[in-house]
């Protein structure tokens, strides 16, 4: 009977140790992952990546870029998984993921970002960049890219900077039509949770509401905003024209979005990884912006059979001449001036 015992107690501490090895083995933290490949040893780390915007837009675009680019230059040792849609939540929630180490990399509108570094909403003053050709020299310009990225790191966020990218060019879309600030007047415009573009759209004469993305549709559906903003790109992609018919123009702001990494992440990767993410990251701004233009050049082309009124006899110029004086003031307001110098330099 003692032997019998034993044995069962033998066999019961065994059962222990292997579900203590197995709950070890496929024990994974949140963002990262390891699977051996092949007799070679070698590792392949996978890492997420999040955004908020649907598959059929330039988030995707620029996110399919940066994962492919970080493959190939790592011979396929890190691949980046994508999120799209806010399936990891909206930008500020999963820069928070990022802060925490539940999240690798993340992709945010530089004014919701804006909500840790104020600097960046001074990229929301509007009219700062002349063309797409200006805006590509600014946004891969290693001076501003360092500014920025100094700016981030000076805060201890608990994420990095790594680059730029784009939706396009941003233009008004409304219930009515909007050809010149006049008709702004009294219009209830959803912003972004930036300071700067409520100053914007407050001087234009507009009323800003602080509207998430994801509830943009049914604000305009339900008359809670007439008028929005965004690229056309992403207008049509999240079917905006079905509650807001008509695409104003006007063309006010290039958009800047930034991509980051978490400061967790980034302390695991070696050097030779750490050196083609920020290669990988520059090389996407570039073709990425490039990419940009052609598709929304071709979008609007055929807005016409997407349900969309285009507006283009948009008074540009008195949009930009109420604005413009708010690119100085801004840039003091918040130490700037050097970047506003920059980018005029670069547009010369």
């Amino acid at each position: 009977m003692k032997r019998f015992k034993l044995v069962l107690r033998m066999i019961a501490l065994g059962l222990a140790l292997g579900l203590a090895v197995t709950g070890c083995g496929s024990k994974q933290s949140a963002d990262q992952s390891q699977d051996k490949q092949g007799e070679s040893g070698s590792v392949t780390v996978n890492l997420r990546l999040g955004h908020d915007q649907t598959t059929d837009t330039p988030y995707q675009v620029a996110a399919e870029d940066f994962a492919n680019a970080v493959a190939e230059k790592t011979n396929g040792k890190v691949k980046i998984e994508i999120y799209p849609g806010a399936t990891l939540g909206d930008e500020l929630s999963m820069l928070d993921s990022l802060r925490l180490g539940d999240l690798d990399f993340s992709i945010a509108a530089a004014p919701n970002a804006a909500s840790h570094i104020p600097e960046l909403g001074f990229f929301g003053v509007g009219y700062l960049f002349k063309d797409y050709d200006h805006f590509r020299k600014a946004m891969t310009d290693q001076t501003i890219i360092d500014r920025v990225a100094n700016l981030a790191a000076e805060k201890n966020l608990g994420f990095k900077f790594l680059g730029f990218l784009t939706t396009g060019a941003r233009s008004l879309y409304s219930i009515k039509p909007i050809r010149t600030p006049d008709d702004m007047k009294g219009v209830k415009m959803r912003v972004m949770a930036s300071p700067v573009e409520a100053k914007v759209w407050g001087t234009l004469g507009s009323l800003p509401v602080s509207i998430p993305f994801g509830e943009v549709y049914s604000a305009l559906q339900t008359g809670v905003a007439a008028a929005a903003e965004n690229t056309p790109l992403v207008y049509v992609a999240n079917k905006h024209q079905e509650v807001a018919p008509y695409l104003d123009l006007t063309e006010h702001q290039y958009m800047v979005s930034t991509l980051w990494v978490s400061d967790k992440t980034w302390e695991k990767l070696p050097e030779d990884v750490r050196k083609a993410v920020v290669a990988a990251a520059k090389e996407m701004t570039d073709t990425q912006i490039q990419q940009t233009q052609k598709d929304e050049a071709k979008l609007l082309e055929e807005a016409g059979s997407k349900g969309v009124k285009v507006i283009r006899d948009v008074d540009k110029q008195a949009f930009i001449d109420k604005v413009l004086s708010l690119q100085d003031e801004i840039a003091k307001e918040m130490k700037l001036d050097d970047i506003l110098a920059r980018i005029r330099e670069l547009g010369q």
